[in-house]
């Protein structure tokens, strides 16, 4: 048994005169079509997508970002208690290049990067998590704004 996932390729356009919300929406809405097509292996996309040497199919998952909402706790089924627990450092390596890890819980959002050190320097990590953490203070207190102005208020 296990927690096992599928990447999703999602190919986004950034238009500055968008709202976030509306960029959100725009998102969700491929996620959601995505999810759909989720049993075709990537072997199958990256034909469709003309990508044909395996050198290449790292570049698909160079950053990723995991939204967990997963059950968490204990649950009971045919009388057998689970503990429903997910190990969010699997052995302390990064699985991916750069990954940030996004989970809900009872007291609200959490997360966690994973990066792999000899690619990334410690210090760039801590300020592209700065870089980020601005960013979700800013959407999240102006979804309506631009993207234009969204980079804008985050520049510092």
């Amino acid at each position: 048994m296990g927690c096992f996932g599928r990447l999703l390729p999602v190919v986004a356009r950034l238009n500055e005169h968008k709202t976030f919300a509306e960029l959100v929406q725009e998102i969700g809405l491929t996620v959601r079509t995505g999810m759909k097509h989720q049993d075709v292996p990537m072997l199958r996309v990256f034909e469709r997508l003309g990508i044909k040497d395996p050198k290449h199919w790292s570049a698909m998952n160079q950053v990723t970002f995991a939204y967990q909402n997963a059950l968490h706790g204990r649950e009971t089924a045919a009388g057998v208690d689970f503990l429903l627990e997910i190990p969010w450092d699997l052995l302390g390596v990064a699985r991916g290049p750069l990954i940030c890890h996004l989970h809900e819980g009872a007291d609200g959002l959490h997360g966690h990067w994973e990066y792999t050190a000899c690619l990334f320097e410690q210090e760039t990590i801590r300020r592209w998590i700065g870089e980020y953490l601005r960013l979700m203070q800013v959407t999240a207190a102006q979804p309506h704004a631009s993207i234009a102005a969204i980079l804008n208020a985050t520049v510092h």
